[in-house]
């Protein structure tokens, strides 16, 4: 499932946002479905009736979450009789959290104008300026970067203080999440490499990786992509959050993620790149030995050598 990060931009305490979102009733004008002349739904509905709290380094994040739904009538099919196919019925959630300065939100949507509109629409927003989306930098290096990592550091802990090491990885090429090769940091290190030939040939076209990432004493999965795309892959999660009930644990680690996770680990990206231990010199090395490696095993069982 694919998330974003956005960041509200009008000053209200967390509380006056969750009150405002609440008294939607008050604010909303409803909506009517011209061909029937019946009321669209919409309804916003508080997950907790107390703030949850979440410790994230040294601060604590206080947080809660905004189930919503609501229907629009799809313009093509505006005189469809059939009300399913004419009217269309949105449903997601919004995290909604603050350090107790700035509020932000974690929507179940990716970075797209749409997800913007249904924030501005919960909030009853009109102008252009109070929510904002809060994008990472990917650079199709990074996906050398991550697949480096793999095949030459399998099982190393990355980073000084951040505790991070890359499981697994698997490329995906376009939008279409179409598998090209999966490529594990442990067993036997030609297929691995046969399988990062594949996976590096058609980095022209690669957009998205996926990983399997551990963090501290955690296993996340997550998919990258250029344009700032995140998806998070709650089932592959593994870790302290594991027994929570279900409405808290999916919060909890997806903060952890947005927060902490996926900050720490573009932080040991870019530091390597500042440090320069890693460039286009040390890319070019890793491609080359993948390719002699492969040569001289081709030759070893065909007796050439």
């Amino acid at each position: 499932m694919p998330f974003s990060l956005w960041k509200d931009n009008t000053e209200k305490s967390m509380d006056q946002i969750l009150d405002n979102i609440l008294n939607y009733k008050e604010w909303h004008t409803p909506e009517i479905d011209e061909f029937d002349g019946s009321v669209l739904r919409f309804t916003l509905n508080k997950r907790y009736s107390d703030n949850k709290h979440i410790q994230i380094g040294e601060t604590e994040i206080t947080f809660n979450v905004i189930d919503y739904e609501h229907e629009k009538v799809r313009p093509r099919e505006k005189d469809n009789e059939i009300r399913p196919t004419r009217v269309q019925t949105i449903t997601g959630f919004v995290i909604v959290f603050t350090d107790g300065k700035i509020t932000k939100y974690i929507m179940n949507k990716s970075y797209i104008p749409q997800t913007l509109t249904v924030l501005r629409k919960i909030n009853n927003y009109s102008g252009q300026l109070e929510v904002s989306d809060e994008k990472f930098s990917i650079k199709p290096d990074f996906f050398f970067w991550v697949v480096n990592k793999v095949i030459d550091f399998p099982g190393a802990q990355l980073g000084d203080d951040q505790n991070v090491g890359i499981q697994l990885v698997t490329g995906f090429k376009g939008e279409t999440d179409d598998k090209l090769a999966e490529i594990i940091g442990s067993g036997d290190r030609i297929l691995n490499l046969i399988s990062t030939l594949t996976f590096l040939l058609e980095t022209e076209n690669l957009s998205r990786v996926e990983m399997l990432l551990q963090h501290k004493k955690d296993t996340y999965g997550m998919k990258l992509g250029i344009n700032s795309y995140i998806e998070v892959e709650l089932e592959k999660y593994t870790g302290r959050y594991m027994f929570h009930p279900e409405e808290i644990q999916s919060p909890y680690i997806i903060l952890t993620m947005f927060l902490i996770v996926i900050p720490d680990l573009f932080a040991i990206y870019d530091l390597e790149v500042e440090n320069d231990e890693w460039n286009n010199d040390r890319k070019r090395s890793f491609l080359n030995s993948i390719g002699t490696t492969i040569q001289n095993r081709i030759q070893e069982k065909l007796g050439l050598s």
